[in-house]
């Protein structure tokens, strides 16, 4: 007698979050990606955003990235400057953006 084989599928798109942990030792940024919806479903990875490794049935479109909640931690001795989206030293002056 044979049992039948049961599976689950699911397709998207899915909302994602990313997550990335600036380092403040010499070793890269950690990047933390799951999806709401099937938290089964998560990578971590310490490199660049563009580095994501990849996972088996999954497709990451990064074209259509929407941003909030966003937090900016940084290292202590830095400041987060919004113009360059980045942290700098405590003594370097965050620079207006200046319109091309």
């Amino acid at each position: 007698m044979y049992e039948p084989f049961w599976c689950s599928v699911k397709c998207g798109p899915w909302l994602a979050i990313v997550i990335e942990e600036e380092s403040c030792i010499s070793v890269q940024n950690s990047w933390l990606l799951f999806i709401i919806e099937i938290p089964e479903v998560f990578l971590r990875w310490y490199s660049h955003w563009n580095e994501i490794p990849s996972y088996p049935s999954l497709h990451v479109i990064m074209g259509t990235l929407a941003m909030f909640a966003q937090a900016h931690l940084c290292c202590p001795g830095y400041q987060y400057c919004p113009p360059t989206e980045s942290c700098i030293p405590l003594q370097v002056e965050c620079q207006d953006q200046v319109p091309v």
